[in-house]
């Protein structure tokens, strides 16, 4: 019989945690050199992100499309 694996991810909004723990959560989740090798590819929409001429919702769609496309739920 095939295990299940189950994910649980939380925003914690200062709760547990006061920093942005995205990075970390994606990190753990893919490694650390295909989270550096996403953001060097995702670094054009990141940059825009910060220079104000795109959201925070677009950016986040970007970068959950690209590290968790082809993922079972």
């Amino acid at each position: 019989m095939k295990e299940k694996h189950t994910i649980a991810a939380f925003d914690f909004d200062g709760t547990i945690t006061t920093k942005n723990t995205l990075f970390d959560f994606i990190k753990f989740y893919v490694g650390g050199k295909k989270l550096f090798k996403g953001l060097m590819i995702l670094s054009p929409i990141l940059v825009l992100y910060k220079l104000g001429f795109t959201t925070n919702d677009v950016a986040k769609q970007k970068l959950f499309a690209y590290f968790f496309k082809n993922r079972s739920i």
